[in-house]
């Protein structure tokens, strides 16, 4: 299962879109969430996780994705192209996103992601195999 939800970009830096609130991260994380310019969402799941785009001080462009439901903030080593890419290469699978974050995905919070990934890169090469799914893959064995 997953979703995705592309915002504009026009809309992500001048319109209504907002990262959700979550007091519970870390400080840092906390003020890092607040500045994302939101370009992917999950509206109709409900789950509240976003992906953002944060703009540093040195005007670069960075990729967090923020988990909701596991309160965790990421950064992902995409830029915004890649981003779009691996979105669709991926269909929006539930948790993508930690395959291109800092991750162990080896432990008991992260599992049921893991196990969803798993399924993906498990299915998806038949059903889809106009896609190279092999870089993915070595991702997730690299966070196993």
């Amino acid at each position: 299962m997953g979703e995705f939800c592309l915002v504009h970009l026009h809309k992500s830096f001048t319109g209504d879109e907002f990262p959700p609130d979550d007091p519970t991260l870390p400080v840092s994380d906390y003020a890092k969430l607040g500045a994302l310019k939101v370009i992917d969402s999950e509206p109709h799941s409900g789950s509240g996780s976003v992906t953002g785009m944060y703009v540093t001080a040195s005007d670069q462009h960075e990729i967090w994705f923020y988990d909701a439901g596991l309160h965790r903030l990421e950064r992902l080593d995409l830029d915004y192209l890649a981003y779009l890419d691996a979105v669709l290469v991926t269909k929006g699978t539930c948790g993508w996103q930690y395959l291109f974050a800092d991750v162990d995905l080896n432990t008991t919070e992260m599992h049921t992601t893991a196990v969803g990934l798993n399924v993906m890169l498990e299915k998806f090469p038949e059903q889809f195999p106009e896609y190279d799914y092999e870089p993915l893959r070595q991702r997730l064995e690299a966070r196993l």
